[in-house]
């Protein structure tokens, strides 16, 4: 019964990824990506600079031929400037660039070592969404399904947002959780973890 449910829960995050590519986006809505996105830094997209991970905020600038101009506000590590954060105190990265990148940056000052930015990128239309909550009711209703087949259910609070990533990794081979469904699955876990409370931040 439980490896059923695990197939419905992931028929489920297929379903609700798949409902928000034909979702008009707009200049000043806040969205939020629903899968794995690749980003650009010039406004045609012809090059893949790096990738946005999913339910991390972006403010949309503009919407032009398909292509969104979109900001990012986020925290730098001084010796990994390529890499943006969610927030300085765990490492739930929110976008990262290849290191040959040259991505516009505003500082917007420091904290807890980290440099606090605000990047300007481009990216495609599809796989956004205004509902984060919609977002992670999805990948927890994955995880929940997928992961408690074979031992009792962990809960997200149960590590540190730092160990979430390596743990599902080392676990993915045996669930049903596809590598592009991880990504979506690891931020849930990662921002209600034991050490990151969104409530917190909100």
């Amino acid at each position: 019964m439980k490896f059923l449910n695990s197939i419905a829960a992931a028929a489920a995050l297929t379903a609700a990824i798949a409902s928000y590519a034909g979702a008009e986006v707009k200049a000043g809505e806040t969205l939020y990506g629903t899968a794995l996105k690749q980003v650009s830094v010039s406004g045609d997209l012809s090059h893949k600079d790096g990738r946005l991970l999913p339910t991390n905020a972006i403010e949309v600038l503009e919407v032009k031929d398909g292509v969104v101009k979109f900001s990012l506000t986020g925290y730098q590590n001084p010796k990994a400037p390529n890499v943006i954060y969610f927030t300085p105190k765990a490492r739930i990265i929110a976008v990262a660039f290849s290191k040959q990148a040259k991505f516009q940056s505003e500082s917007l000052g420091e904290e807890d070592g980290f440099n606090k930015v605000k990047i300007t990128a481009y990216t495609d239309e599809g796989a956004l969404s205004g509902d984060v909550d919609k977002i992670f009711a999805g990948a927890k209703e994955k995880f929940e399904a997928s992961c408690s087949v074979c031992h009792a259910l962990h809960q997200p609070a149960s590590y540190e947002a730092n160990r979430w990533p390596g743990y599902i990794k080392s676990m993915l081979s045996r669930t049903p959780i596809s590598k592009d469904e991880s990504w979506t699955v690891v931020q849930y876990l990662q921002k209600h973890s034991k050490d990151v409370n969104l409530k917190d931040m909100k």
